[in-house]
């Protein structure tokens, strides 16, 4: 089979796999009423002022779709209903049709996102490795589990690793035509995830690196006679003109709408950080024009709050906490395929030099994961570092640089890790989401995080046909003493009601799972009232 043929095998079966879990899965928590609707409204009113902390390309191009629906009172009140009401089917909740239709374009984006993790390990390392990097990444659980739902996730590693991947290029090949690509795939990034704005750092990283290590001469750039002055014209006009570029587009994107507005200008009340306050009351800064637009500014003045002024608490590891320092760094350790870091491994161990586009990856992956660790103590989901598994998966494929490795040793172990990490993401479908690996083991999950790791609500279709199958079942009763077989949400058991189930957990272990998120428990035993109230006793 030709290479091009197993390509475009691949990414339909990315497609394929999409497609099922975006048609099979319900709404989870912020699609209806947060992306779609931010969209929507902006679509039809030029405001983007519903969840600022996201940019708007995502939620806009997957709200299109609604603007040619007839009839608009189908979905206006984009409505998600709680658990309870999405079981019982409430009338008026958003359509799930309209769902399906507007995740096409995430899962669309999570084929392009593969197409470019090919490309970028093929020109890296050879056919083989692209294809085995695009291997990796059509089963990679962490990209199935978001990338057929409506949020910034996805979007946000397409166009990070698109920027990384142009960026490169344009280093490798410096044109005018790759240097106005790589402005454009800056700028497509910063707008569709807050984070990609650790681009900048990563990206004057990798350009110091090459001022030091490499050769570098953009001869359509400013002339010097002087080689060193050369270069770092070149090296310090390519990255202006990219970030330039990247400002262009983030203004258009927002329409332009409060551009070069100086933090003086805005109102106190607008800002919820402490950061963004001390800066607006800051007279030596405060007055310079800021060349972004407002919502814009203001997205990055909410995600700073939430990163370090709210005051809310996380579930992780067993325990109940404001902050969780280990959050990220141990989320990757049970939620990345184990197979992945055995071929990290191996690849270290046959090519032990890095070069200087591996070392930009990694620096990519090491300041995310820094950055969060230490100055971010918001932990809702691990899918904020979503942006290093396309990474990953190229990284793991450098074992394939030099072609399939003579050592029959080394070749057996590269087959072994793929048949286990194939196996790892078949055995879990279309749950990937709930994916854990088996450092804890897919039961597990639910002992160690929550949340977008694992219960996001995407399993309520499956919940409601059960309930349908079992009329007796009680459905999360939370602090009402029962007995019976009842369904409990993970979010509800260890967060949310965690103090009304707490005799649950000391006594019982689940009997069945649906989609892992939620658990199944058979109640065996009864209630005793008490001057302390009701205490239950096991049989």
């Amino acid at each position: 089979m030709k290479s091009k043929h197993i390509v475009a095998l691949l990414l339909f079966l990315v497609f394929v796999q999409g497609l099922y879990i975006a048609v099979t899965k319900s709404r989870t928590i912020d699609e209806v009423t947060f992306h779609l609707n931010s969209g929507y409204r902006y679509l039809t009113t030029g405001i983007w002022d519903i969840g600022i902390n996201n940019p708007p390309l995502t939620a806009t191009l997957a709200a299109l779709p609604l603007l040619f629906v007839k009839d608009k009172s189908k979905f206006i009140d984009f409505d998600k209903g709680t658990q309870i009401d999405y079981i019982n089917s409430k009338p008026g909740l958003f359509p799930k049709n309209l769902l399906i239709i507007a995740r096409l374009i995430p899962l669309l984006f999570m084929v392009l996102l593969g197409y470019f993790v090919f490309l970028w390990a093929r020109d890296l390392y050879g056919m083989k490795a692209g294809l085995f990097a695009l291997f990796l990444y059509s089963f990679s659980p962490n990209m199935l589990a978001f990338g057929s739902l409506v949020t910034a996730d996805i979007g946000g590693a397409l166009f990070i690793f698109l920027s990384m991947y142009t960026f490169w290029k344009y280093i490798s090949n410096p044109t005018k035509k790759n240097l106005v690509i790589a402005g454009i795939g800056f700028g497509l990034a910063q707008i569709t995830k807050m984070l990609s704005v650790f681009l900048i750092p990563a990206f004057i990283l990798y350009c110091l690196m090459i001022y030091f290590f490499r050769d570098f001469n953009a001869n359509f750039l400013f002339n010097f006679q002087n080689k060193n002055t050369k270069k770092i014209s070149d090296i310090v006009l390519s990255l202006f003109i990219v970030f330039v570029i990247g400002l262009l587009i983030i203004n258009t994107a927002y329409l332009f709408k409060g551009t070069f507005t100086p933090l003086s200008k805005y109102s106190k009340q607008e800002f919820m950080s402490s950061a963004f306050r001390n800066l607006y009351e800051n007279n030596l800064v405060n007055w310079v024009p800021i060349p972004l637009p407002k919502q814009y500014v203001l997205g990055h003045d909410q995600a700073q709050w939430q990163a370090k002024d709210e005051v809310r608490g996380f579930f992780f590891w067993g325990k109940i906490a404001e902050r969780f320092r280990s959050y990220y760094i141990l989320h990757l350790l049970i939620k990345t395929p184990i197979a992945i870091f055995v071929l990290i491994f191996l690849g270290f161990l046959y090519f032990r030099k890095l070069t200087i586009p591996e070392i930009f990856m990694i620096s990519y992956i090491f300041l995310i994961l820094f950055m969060l660790t230490f100055f971010s103590k918001l932990a809702i989901g691990y899918r904020h570092v979503l942006s290093a598994y396309p990474l990953l998966c190229l990284f793991s494929a450098r074992i394939l640089k030099e072609g399939i490795p003579k050592n029959k040793i080394v070749t057996a172990l590269i087959a072994a890790s793929a048949l286990w990490y194939l196996a790892s993401s078949l055995l879990v479908f279309p749950h990937h989401l709930a994916y854990f690996n088996e450092f804890t083991g897919v039961k597990n999950g639910y002992k160690y995080t929550i949340d977008s790791n694992l219960d996001w609500e995407q399993d309520l279709d499956s919940v409601k046909k059960y309930v349908q199958k079992n009329k007796d079942v009680l459905v999360d009763p939370g602090c009402q003493p029962v007995t019976g077989r009842i369904l409990v949400p993970a979010n509800s058991l260890q967060f949310q009601k965690w103090v009304c189930y707490q005799w649950l957990k000391q006594n019982f272990e689940p009997v069945d799972y649906i989609g892992y998120s939620w658990l199944v428990y058979d109640v065996k035993g009864k209630w005793q009232q008490t001057d302390k109230g009701f205490v239950f006793v096991k049989e």
